[in-house]
């Protein structure tokens, strides 16, 4: 009998995962060319949420609307989540338990950032890349998919969680395989970073965006950051 239960309860999470909308991936995976990376990325973990932080003006280009609503900040940080857990102000075991074994509706978090993330975000885990203008490019493109659109339109909810921020609606269904994590490691691999877009935990995110840095996270606040970066603007 406890083997048909753990059978079943394997089917029915089977087609949960598959039920979920995720934000679909471009067919074929982007392949930066070497030598080509000049812009600057972040990635940031607030624990157990992580974010990628890009420059306003590539963003822009891709979501004007947010040009009007954040005005010429240089950079905008992007995350997708759980709408109800997301945007709560009082976390309960209830939401927490629909968000990790429900489908629910997801959310795009952004937020303005007035300077260079590790400086904004000094009690926050930050690891910074340099990707190439098509790199960053597909990732945007990436990024732009997960807004859902009235009329072309973003579509805002509630002001976000900090700093000047907004929460939009979202394309895509959060789930226990679906997480925010799991959208910041899609949007990096659609950027062509050597990073597995399955991964669930924000540690786990960042250990490979610190192993595709190739080091560059140990120096982010010392001298040779300028050397690193010397080409990455």
């Amino acid at each position: 009998m406890g083997k048909w239960i753990v059978s079943g309860l394997s089917i029915c999470s089977l087609v949960l995962l598959t039920a979920c909308s995720t934000v679909p991936r471009s067919q074929d995976r982007f392949v930066d060319e070497p030598g080509q990376a000049t812009r600057r990325i972040h990635v940031v973990s607030h624990g157990w949420h992580t974010g990628i932080v890009v420059p306003s003006d590539v963003a822009t280009t891709y979501l004007p609307d947010l040009e009007k609503r954040f005005g010429s900040v240089p950079f905008l940080e992007f995350g997708w989540g759980d709408k109800g857990f997301y945007q709560a102000e009082t976390i309960s075991a209830g939401l927490a338990l629909q968000a990790m074994f429900w489908p629910t509706d997801a959310v795009m978090h952004v937020v303005a950032v007035p300077e260079r993330a590790d400086r904004y975000f000094p009690h926050s885990e930050v690891v910074s890349l340099c990707v190439s203008d098509a790199a960053l490019a597909s990732m945007m493109q990436f990024v732009a998919r997960s807004f859902v659109r009235n009329a072309d339109n973003l579509a805002p909810s509630q002001n976000g969680l900090y700093g000047d921020s907004q929460f939009y609606a979202a394309v895509g269904d959060y789930f226990m395989f679906n997480t925010c994590n799991t959208w910041t490691a899609t949007g990096l691999y659609e950027a062509g970073v050597e990073i597995s877009p399955h991964l669930l935990t924000a540690s786990a995110v960042m250990r490979a965006v610190a192993d595709a840095a190739e080091g560059t996270a140990e120096v982010e606040d010392s001298a040779g950051q300028a050397a690193v970066f010397a080409a990455c603007r």
